[in-house]
């Protein structure tokens, strides 16, 4: 979530809405049932299609759209944030947040992972299945919905690893 202060509320993109700037909340929750972990963040920055060609170029992104045959909306460009592997402030260890958050779902025998950024909707299930879609409204930010199943969870933990996912995530 260092992302959400460094790119989400950038000078000069306003926001659709009043926002409190420089903040992003998390929550979190274990279904015991359905032997369930999902924990959900939000900012209310300008969202990842409007900050994606001002951080990366709108060459790059152009490039990245083009190779996948994909028209220029929010949830394009949200599915192409998804295979960026660099960050703007050129720190090897950035810039690999979201890619991180998918592969871990992949680990995950039932994971699930949703991004809602302006106007579009991303979603992955384990096994490589993703989703796009486009709504009327804007959710005023970005909310990333992650669900993974507990067992898979603890034994990433247990696992101590130091490139284990859970690892790279933080």
């Amino acid at each position: 979530m260092n992302n959400a202060i460094q790119h989400a509320y950038l000078k000069g993109l306003p926001n659709t809405c009043p926002v409190m700037t420089n903040r992003w909340w998390m929550a979190g929750s274990v279904d015991h049932k359905r032997k369930e972990f999902q924990i959900i963040f939000y900012d209310q920055g300008v969202g990842i299609p409007r900050t994606l060609p001002h951080l990366h170029g709108r060459t790059a992104i152009g490039r990245l759209l083009e190779r996948f045959s994909l028209v220029r909306n929010d949830e394009n460009l949200i599915k192409a944030a998804m295979e960026l592997r660099e960050s703007r402030t050129k720190q090897a260890h950035r810039g690999r947040g979201l890619k991180d958050v998918r592969d871990f779902v992949d680990v995950c025998d039932d994971g699930w992972l949703r991004i809602l950024s302006g106007y579009g909707e991303y979603t992955y299930h384990s096994g490589g299945v993703e989703n796009i879609a486009n709504h009327s409204k804007s959710i005023g930010g970005t909310l990333i919905q992650w669900k993974v199943s507990q067992q898979a969870l603890i034994e990433e933990f247990e696992d101590g690893h130091e490139d284990s996912h859970i690892g790279r995530l933080h």
